[in-house]
């Protein structure tokens, strides 16, 4: 794979373009191979990749923040700090059961470690659903009666006049 980058004008780089096409080897890239090469060679994560996907698809200016922190890395980091007391509270469960002798007492504090553990991976899922809605966005209908002021409500929750 070879990523080319030409400096010149849309002329120059459109020939450019034409000229190493004619090789029946070489075609150009699809949407999203990049990143999902990236994926692929465990150079980013799914959360990511999935960032770069918003990113390009974001249509507000929300929607390219959250996708920025996404692709910062955001989500991956809160994932992660979940994994290890997962792993540590699983092996401790495990030995307990497997070795109930020698790991007496291994087992004390799961409960709230459990409960610990589940708030934040419900507070996680909670994000979740907010970051669709500003991926997404939400419809909205305005409803009553004539001249009662939807129109000026409207333009007041998005900052500007805009036409209903």
């Amino acid at each position: 794979m070879v990523e080319l980058q030409a400096h010149g004008s849309p002329r120059l780089l459109q020939l450019l373009l034409a000229r190493v096409l004619e090789d029946e080897r070489v075609r150009p890239a699809r949407p999203g191979e990049f990143t999902r090469r990236a994926f692929l060679q465990g150079r980013i994560d799914l959360t990511r990749a999935e960032a770069v996907a918003d990113l390009v698809a974001a249509d507000s200016e929300a929607a390219v923040r959250a996708a920025a922190a996404g692709l910062a890395g955001a989500l991956s980091h809160r994932v992660r700090a979940l994994e290890e007391p997962l792993r540590a509270l699983h092996a401790d469960l495990e030995g307990v059961l497997n070795f109930p002798d020698e790991a007496e007492g291994a087992d004390e504090g799961a409960g709230p470690r459990v409960a610990a553990l589940r708030s934040e991976a419900e507070a996680l899922l909670s994000e979740a659903g907010r970051g669709r809605l500003v991926r997404r966005g939400a419809r909205v209908a305005l409803y009553g009666p004539v001249n009662a002021g939807k129109s000026t409500l409207f333009n007041r929750l998005v900052g500007e006049a805009r036409a209903l």
